[in-house]
């Protein structure tokens, strides 16, 4: 079992990413799946996945976090090292027991598929 970071906004948005086990493609949502297969130019609406909010996006291979790690403790350090990405400070971060998958798309960080919650950490 490996372990990665998630950045997030609460314990309750951790929760809700695990349940969903997937992020979406830059997070550019629409109201319709046609909607979202029109703006990329899809052939169909396959990859496009509804987000909790009700809107829709294209799904990535699992969420985008970074690691993976050994241990929980080398990851709660990446994550209290780091406290956020592309210059924003998160109020918290989820570590994640999950498996390293690719994805091409992911461009910042890195893609898993996430077994359990381990822990949420404030910052």
């Amino acid at each position: 079992m490996k372990y990665f970071v998630r950045f997030v906004e609460s314990e309750e948005y951790a929760k809700c990413d695990l349940e969903r086990g997937f992020s979406f493609v830059d997070y550019n949502f629409f109201d319709t799946a046609e909607d979202v297969a029109e703006f990329y130019e899809l052939d169909g609406t396959d990859d496009v996945a509804k987000h909790n909010d009700g809107k829709f996006g294209i799904a990535l291979n699992g969420l985008c976090g970074f690691g993976p790690f050994e241990t929980i403790e080398e990851a709660r350090a990446e994550g209290l090292d780091r406290r956020g990405y592309n210059g924003i400070a998160w109020p918290g971060f989820a570590i994640y027991a999950g498996s390293y998958v690719e994805d091409t798309r992911v461009w910042d960080g890195d893609c898993f598929r996430p077994h359990n919650l381990v822990e949420f950490v404030t910052l």
